[in-house]
């Protein structure tokens, strides 16, 4: 918006020579004011423009979207030892994982607001095929049903299309388990409704497809289930509670289980709005991913092995047109290349939330193979 440039206070009148000279420099001011309303007018265009220039940047593909073939990985867990908690292993993961492209096209929205929220290439089922096994399952009730949403974004999917995904896949796969991790996303309702619409969700589909339960399992206890937890603090929720502060650059928690409590440290820091300038945001961004990695992997030795350690790679900078592409497209690289030059040999990283997953046009194929590679030590161990 073009900022509001406020007259000089009108002169009070004056006589001869001094009212002639009041009046010279009051329109040398107005003057000045004029070209400076002009000149905000178009920063302000230029602004525009440059938001719009980054909003639109691989414009054509996203209009005419092909998605790349992507790395199979159906059956990676099953040389994990039963014995192992699911809180030492290397899971990949995704943020908001149904904002998929081909369900945001779905809602004819023009590329800059596609660009803006959409966060992975791939549908759950596809992920579920690429060797994703946490997904962060955002709903909100809606018309009598439980929808996907990401912020105000209804992503034309609901919670059924989410179960029913992992429902066929586990039956085709049953060495595998899946962790549901569920959010209210736009939605003011109680916890407490909202968790009774989950649960009466989950009661219509067979009850050994889920874990469902404040226990950290064990990977054997899980073969072919559901893990579902919350970020609530709900008695309704019967799994654990994982809540953090929104945009958390570092927060630990702690759920109390019915066999020991879950520990958990997450970061999470994905609003860059207010950055300066979009290298210090990512370079920043990148230090806070490895501080969280590093710790998981020191404590796995010393630590409680319930800990679960949650790290999301994404970010985003709405006000100066940095999309979630853009922050992927640097972070999978630079973690990617990080996690090759210091861990080759493989360790625990905990819980990795990457956006678009997979997609070697964002060098999510990479960093996807690397994740699910770290869990060679396990079998070691």
């Amino acid at each position: 918006m073009t900022p509001s440039v406020q007259a000089p206070f009108p002169p009070r009148r004056m006589a001869g020579k001094t009212k002639d000279l009041h009046h010279a420099k009051t329109s040398k001011v107005m003057k000045a004011f004029s070209m400076l309303k002009s000149a905000a007018s178009v920063l302000t265009a230029l602004a525009l423009a440059v938001l719009l220039l980054h909003t639109l940047a691989g414009a054509a593909w996203a209009l005419d979207f092909t998605a790349a073939s992507y790395p199979s990985n159906e059956n990676w867990m099953k040389d994990l030892p039963d014995d192992a908690l699911i809180t030492q292993l290397s899971l990949p993961g995704t943020h908001d994982s149904a904002t998929d492209r081909d369900h945001c096209k779905e809602n004819g929205w023009i590329v800059p607001v596609i660009e803006m929220v959409s966060c992975q290439t791939y549908s759950i089922s596809d992920q579920l095929k690429m060797g994703i096994r946490f997904f962060d399952i955002r709903l909100a009730y809606e018309n009598g049903t439980l929808r996907f949403h990401h912020g105000p974004y209804y992503l034309e999917q609901h919670f059924t299309d989410a179960l029913d995904a992992a429902e066929t896949f586990l039956n085709d796969h049953p060495t595998e388990f899946v962790i549901f991790l569920i959010k209210q996303e736009h939605t003011s309702e109680s916890a407490d409704n909202f968790w009774k619409r989950i649960n009466d969700q989950i009661a219509k589909y067979p009850s050994d497809l889920f874990h469902y339960e404040k226990v950290v399992p064990t990977v054997g206890k899980v073969r072919g289930r559901i893990v579902i937890m919350g970020r609530d603090d709900t008695s309704q929720l019967k799994g654990f509670s994982v809540h953090w502060e929104d945009d958390a650059i570092y927060y630990q928690g702690r759920d109390k289980g019915s066999y020991g409590d879950l520990i958990y440290i997450v970061e999470d820091h994905y609003d860059w709005a207010k950055a300066w300038s979009w290298s210090g945001a990512a370079e920043t961004k990148y230090r806070e991913i490895r501080q969280n990695i590093a710790l998981a992997r020191i404590c796995f030795g010393s630590g409680d092995p319930n800990t679960l350690f949650i790290t999301f790679l994404s970010g985003e900078g709405d006000a100066t047109g940095d999309t979630p592409g853009r922050y992927a497209d640097y972070e999978n690289q630079q973690i990617y290349d990080w996690l090759n030059d210091n861990y080759a040999g493989g360790y625990r990283l905990g819980v990795v939330m990457m956006d678009y997953a997979g997609d070697p046009n964002h060098h999510g194929d990479k960093i996807l193979e690397t994740v699910i590679n770290h869990n060679k030590f396990v079998n070691n161990n």
